[in-house]
């Protein structure tokens, strides 16, 4: 590509990053290492898996706040378990993931459930900081912000999946879990 044809091919932005327009960049990265993108993780479209649980599972809508969670609820007493699965596959431009990548919101009924564990396994295997880690609210009936920091390896292409295990004790106690992030660090793109 002539130079002269295209002369604000590295333009100047107000942070004061560089942006290579027109470079050759074989895969959807803009060609920019470590710009910061979240991977694409819908509120809706949970797998859910009751187990045989007395429980639902329900999609809930808080028209106040705009929030569109996923909450299991038991229909019985005794332990009730319950997991809600999603997949994902990490996007062809990534790089790492930064410290405090994974946040979400969780919430639970005033009675408190066992537990609302999240796991996150890739080829089968959990990571090491995130399996089976305890995202359940401490407080009845309020969000509550989850902030936790993958630590295994990944690679662009990468099959993940999302866990979200909930263990109720009583009758009508619910776990929530809403607004799911997974931010990511870009790497370099294949720029000529």
């Amino acid at each position: 590509m002539p130079d002269g044809l295209y002369p604000y091919r590295n333009e100047i932005i107000n942070n004061g990053q560089t942006v290579y327009k027109l470079t050759g960049v074989v895969y959807g990265d803009d060609g920019i290492t470590n710009l910061q993108h979240f991977i694409p993780i819908g509120e809706s479209g949970y797998d859910d898996f009751p187990g045989g649980a007395s429980v639902t599972i329900t999609r809930v809508f808080d028209g106040g706040i705009s929030r569109l969670s996923t909450r299991v609820t038991s229909t019985a007493g005794g332990a009730q378990n319950a997991t809600v699965r999603k997949a994902f596959i990490i996007p062809n431009d990534f790089g790492s993931f930064p410290t405090g990548a994974l946040v979400l919101k969780s919430r639970r009924s005033s009675s408190a459930p066992t537990h609302l564990q999240l796991t996150v396994e890739k080829g089968g295997t959990a990571d090491p900081s995130i399996g089976g880690v305890d995202i359940q609210a401490v407080a009845g009936l309020t969000w509550e912000v989850k902030t936790i920091t993958p630590t295994a390896v990944y690679f662009p292409g990468d099959h993940v999946v999302i866990a979200v295990e909930s263990q109720t004790n009583a009758n009508a106690q619910f776990n929530e879990v809403a607004e799911l992030e997974l931010l990511y660090t870009t790497a370099r793109g294949n720029v000529e």
